[in-house]
């Protein structure tokens, strides 16, 4: 069950045992029905990463944007314990569940990790609920998964690589250091963790990909099993919630 915990969340505080603590990395969370999206941000991106296009990256570019993470996916909480199912994630997938115990201290929800001791500190935002819905999608050209969640007038959309893009390494920073060549090290950054709101007019106001970036999506709904999504066809493999794109 994820009532209760619908809307947009940021995060203020990751903590752990050894000292470490980000309180800089911009974090969105927005949770719909079930399925929810996740945007994590370092500050400080660099100029060179506001290209036209994947082609144009420089080297410096990569490496920025490969620090970055996300993900999307399916929420439950159950007996005070919550976990994020990931079925679209921009880092190599972890080798143990994103689960952790939730509990308010005053306004704050505290996290405490129940695989991996860490805190994080939540927030919830004042933006409304309605409508709320979700969306798992899979492209009808290549296969690929999709999950777009709406939330008031918030939306996150997360796109994931192509099918066969394999990640062999601990994090992303890794994999491009084993891309066979650019075109590869592209394809590995080809995953879209995007946060905007309906203005009206679904625009992008932040992105794993800049370049998307102040774009407006085109959405469109065909029937109970088909959505037009920027002009190419995806097929509905679940919708939750009021589907309102007004």
């Amino acid at each position: 069950m994820s009532k209760g915990f619908s809307g947009l969340w940021t995060r203020s505080l990751l903590a752990f045992p050894d000292g470490r603590r980000d309180e800089t990395t911009k974090v969105k969370w927005l949770q719909g029905p079930r399925l929810f999206a996740d945007l994590r941000q370092p500050t400080g991106r660099p100029a060179c990463c506001l290209t036209q296009g994947p082609e144009r990256l420089s080297h410096e570019a990569s490496q920025w944007l490969a620090s970055q993470s996300g993900f999307a996916g399916v929420f439950s909480f159950q007996d005070g314990i919550a976990e994020w199912r990931r079925e679209i994630d921009f880092q190599p997938r972890a080798a143990l569940p994103d689960a952790g115990r939730l509990e308010w201290r005053g306004r704050v929800l505290v996290e405490t990790g129940l695989h991996v001791p860490y805190l994080e500190h939540w927030h919830a935002g004042e933006e409304p609920h309605a409508p709320s819905f979700g969306l798992r999608l899979r492209s009808a050209s290549d296969g690929r998964l999709a999950i777009l969640v709406r939330s008031g007038p918030l939306f996150m959309l997360a796109r994931d690589r192509a099918p066969g893009i394999a990640l062999s390494g601990p994090d992303l920073l890794t994999c491009l250091a084993g891309a066979a060549d650019p075109a590869a090290m592209r394809a590995i950054l080809d995953c879209e963790i995007s946060s905007g709101h309906v203005e009206p007019g679904w625009v992008i106001g932040h992105s794993t990909l800049p370049w998307r970036e102040g774009k407006a999506l085109c959405l469109s709904l065909h029937g109970e099993s088909h959505f037009n999504l920027d002009g190419t066809p995806w097929e509905i493999l679940h919708a939750e919630g009021d589907l309102s794109f007004t």
